[in-house]
């Protein structure tokens, strides 16, 4: 739930939902976040007892793609498009996207030497278990 105040993305806030996500049944598998705060997860202490995957020849200091928790792991990925005071945990075979209308084309005419046509689909995401994943919210953003 959305609070008046703003607060550091911790691994206390993400164990948290972890735990609700897998009390309801749910495992994310997923972390989303925007770039503000992909650099703070590479700040968090603590991980001193987690794995260190170090792969060769990649220049990787401070950077965290997999976030370790009780429950299992999370794959950090940095979103633009979404708002960078929000962290979603999402476990991804529960999130599809389903078509109200398949991909249909349509001729519009010839321009030129070119025949221009017009490519168009109504679509959503679905989402089959809503309680599966999670969100912090109210993150700060400097």
């Amino acid at each position: 739930a959305s609070t008046d105040g703003l607060r550091a993305l911790s691994s206390d806030l993400i164990n948290d939902v972890m735990t609700s996500a897998f009390q309801n049944g749910g495992l994310p598998d997923m972390l989303m976040v925007g770039p503000v705060n992909k650099v703070k997860i590479a700040s968090i202490t603590g991980r001193s007892s987690a794995r260190d995957v170090i792969e060769p020849n990649v220049a990787g200091l401070g950077s965290i793609t997999v976030f370790a928790t009780p429950f299992g792991d999370l794959n950090v990925h940095c979103n633009l498009f979404q708002r960078e005071r929000d962290a979603l945990l999402i476990e991804k075979q529960y999130h599809k996207v389903r078509f109200l209308r398949n991909y249909e084309s349509t001729e519009l005419g010839i321009v030129g030497d070119e025949n221009t046509r017009s490519v168009r689909a109504e679509y959503g995401l679905e989402v089959t278990a809503e309680a599966s994943s999670g969100a912090v919210f109210d993150l700060t953003t400097t």
